[in-house]
C-alpha cells in the first residue's frame, strides 16, 4: 500500500458490518496522518476495547451503587466513583468519534454509528 487512501480503502473493503481486521493491518505502511487515525479508530471500535470498557463501566457503576445503597453517609464517595465511571466512558468514545471523523469524514458523519456514539457522549456529559 502506497498512500493513505489505499489504507482507508483496505479498511473499508475489509469492513464487514463494522468489523475491521486490525490484525492484518500490522504490516501496512502508514504514510499519512489520516491513515493513522483510521487505524486508531479501528482499534477503538474493536471488541477487545469495547468489552474492557464495558466491564470497567459496570464495575464502577456497581461500586457506586453499593456505596450509595449500603453506606448512605458516604454520598460524596459514590459521586466520585460515578464521575470516574463517566470519565472512563468518555476516554474511549470521544477519541473514537474524533479519529473516525478525521479518517472517514462524510461517510462516518452521515452514519447511524456516528449518531449513536455522539448520543453516548452527550448522555455521558449530561
Amino acid at each position: 500500500l502506497h498512500n493513505s487512501m489505499d489504507v482507508i480503502r483496505v479498511l473499508l473493503k475489509e469492513s464487514v458490518f463494522g468489523h475491521v481486521n486490525i490484525v492484518g493491518m500490522k504490516n501496512v505502511d502508514f504514510t499519512s496522518c489520516r491513515a493513522h487515525f483510521a487505524y486508531y479508530a479501528s482499534v477503538l471500535e474493536s471488541m477487545t476495547v469495547n468489552i474492557i470498557a464495558f466491564c470497567c463501566f459496570v464495575l464502577l457503576e456497581t461500586a457506586a451503587f453499593c456505596e450509595w445503597a449500603f453506606f448512605p453517609s458516604n454520598v460524596e464517595t459514590a459521586a466520585i466513583i460515578q464521575i470516574i465511571a463517566s470519565a472512563s466512558g468518555l476516554s474511549v468514545f470521544v477519541p473514537k468519534v474524533i479519529f473516525s471523523l478525521i479518517a472517514y469524514r462524510k461517510r462516518y458523519a452521515t452514519s447511524l454509528v456516528f449518531l449513536l456514539e455522539t448520543s453516548i457522549v452527550c448522555a455521558d456529559v449530561i
